[in-house]
């Protein structure tokens, strides 16, 4: 569960990111959402297992392009380069594996279950409305919703994580 930054910075480090974060966000108070971002100069032929998020959906976006390969179990999902701006998400306690054969610089969101069912019923969607797992796409809106959280600090001075709590339940 990640109920504090310490907790996301345990699970970047069980998915083999030895590197420090350059961001580590969350929870937040009102949404619950996590986020951190890391960078590496190097790439790292390693494959590395994903840590299961179960009580979350986790936004991966890509900052620049990054030549991956990544399996979900033992299917293969991607193999090649992800476009700068492109994000995948996946669902709560998806298992998977990739290895990094390219520098990165990557965002992980966190976006909690409940915070989604909330949502979901606010829309009077179906009972037991869930997301999917999807594969590399590109999103304007999402792009602008992580860059601003991102941001939060210089947009919103020391209301910024009040901003970053609404910008991530828009963007949830």
């Amino acid at each position: 569960m990640i109920d504090s930054a310490e907790a996301l910075q345990r699970w970047f480090r069980a998915c083999g990111v030895e590197e420090p974060l350059h961001t580590c966000v969350g929870p937040l108070p009102q949404s619950g959402v996590a986020l951190g971002r890391w960078t590496s100069a190097q790439p790292d032929d390693v494959v590395r297992t994903v840590s299961p998020h179960p009580e979350s959906y986790r936004l991966a976006l890509m900052m620049e392009p990054l030549e991956t390969c990544i399996w979900n179990d033992d299917k293969a999902v991607w193999g090649g380069t992800v476009g700068a701006q492109r994000f995948r998400l996946c669902a709560p306690g998806e298992r998977g594996r990739w290895s990094r054969l390219s520098s990165c610089d990557i965002v992980n969101v966190f976006l909690p279950i409940p915070l989604v069912e909330k949502l979901a019923q606010d829309r009077d969607d179906p009972p037991g409305t869930t997301l999917a797992s999807s594969s590399f796409v590109h999103d304007r809106a999402v792009n602008t919703l992580v860059k601003q959280m991102l941001d939060g600090h210089a947009l919103a001075g020391p209301l910024a994580v009040s901003a970053c709590d609404h910008l991530a339940t828009v963007l949830a």
